[in-house]
């Protein structure tokens, strides 16, 4: 191994062996199998599709009840919305699904998603499916931090030039 692949995260190992986008079928074969089942690296990979271990209920009684890998055995998943819009269908079937599978928790987040919490991994075809029936993704639904565009300023100076405006 070269000293830059040593250096590399282990999500970059686990890449290299298998593309994050392979691991659907996984999400839903896993669904049959239970989450006893789930490969460590395909857990990594689940990601792709914007499903995330939560944090094991003592853990996240203390805070962010964000991913981790302590978990109890469900998980968040985000539901993207691509420059923020949604029609009222899909809210209506995000909030079903939340109801049914989530109890009856979402969350709206600061990058344009929902997320969606507490769900087991055997109902997560369900869940995807209905999202999909819908027209939602939640491919790729994380925003990666090192992007090579950040759209941000240009959204606030198209807000700061129309908004309120009369000639508008």
């Amino acid at each position: 191994m070269t000293d830059t692949a040593a250096k590399l995260p282990e999500i970059e190992h686990i890449k290299a062996r298998k593309d994050g986008l392979d691991v659907l079928a996984d999400i839903y074969r896993y669904a049959k199998l239970g989450f006893d089942a789930i490969e460590p690296d395909d857990l990594a990979l689940f990601r792709w599709y914007g499903v995330y271990t939560q944090r094991a209920a003592e853990s996240a009684a203390s805070g962010d009840p964000g991913p981790s890998e302590q978990t109890d055995g469900l998980f968040m998943l985000r539901v993207k919305f691509p420059g923020g819009i949604v029609s009222s269908e899909q809210l209506r079937s995000v909030g079903s699904l939340a109801e049914r599978y989530g109890r009856g928790m979402g969350d709206i987040t600061t990058r344009q998603n929902i997320q969606l919490h507490n769900l087991a991994i055997e109902d997560m075809p369900i869940v995807l499916d209905e999202l999909n029936a819908v027209g939602l993704s939640f491919t790729l639904a994380c925003v990666d931090g090192h992007e090579l565009i950040d759209t941000r300023p240009l959204v606030a100076d198209l807000e700061r030039a129309f908004v309120g405006h009369r000639e508008f």
